[in-house]
């Protein structure tokens, strides 16, 4: 089952917040297909990390990622970042920008059984 995602917030300077999480159901089995990430002020890029995380750990390469990856309408082709049961899935966004922001990404990710 495909899985595709777009979820946004309001971040505060400074913070860091959790965009997405998804526990990946026991028996079961995905892979990370698509990302992209947007911000509502340009000038905000480089300011603001996203990382990709897997069991609370960031991912490489998307462990620090600080520049436009993919567009809402058309997400970056990722690696394929394999996922067990039991793994959790998180979006993490570290607003570094002298002002609050809306920020979001565009996820799709696999699951299926084990």
């Amino acid at each position: 089952m495909i899985k595709d995602i777009t979820t946004s917030d309001t971040i505060t300077t400074g913070t860091t917040k959790i965009l997405y999480s998804y526990l990946f159901p026991s028996k079961s089995k995905g892979y990370l297909i698509n990302f992209a990430n947007f911000v509502s002020d340009n000038s905000a890029w480089g300011y603001i990390t996203w990382r990709i995380k897997r069991n609370g750990l960031p991912v490489y390469p998307y462990e620090n990622i600080k520049d436009l990856i993919g567009l809402g309408y058309s997400p970056f082709a990722t690696e394929k970042i394999l996922f067990s049961g039991g793994d959790l899935l998180e979006i993490e966004v570290y607003n570094g920008h002298i002002s609050d922001l809306d920020i979001g990404c565009r996820i799709i990710f696999n699951v299926g059984e084990d």
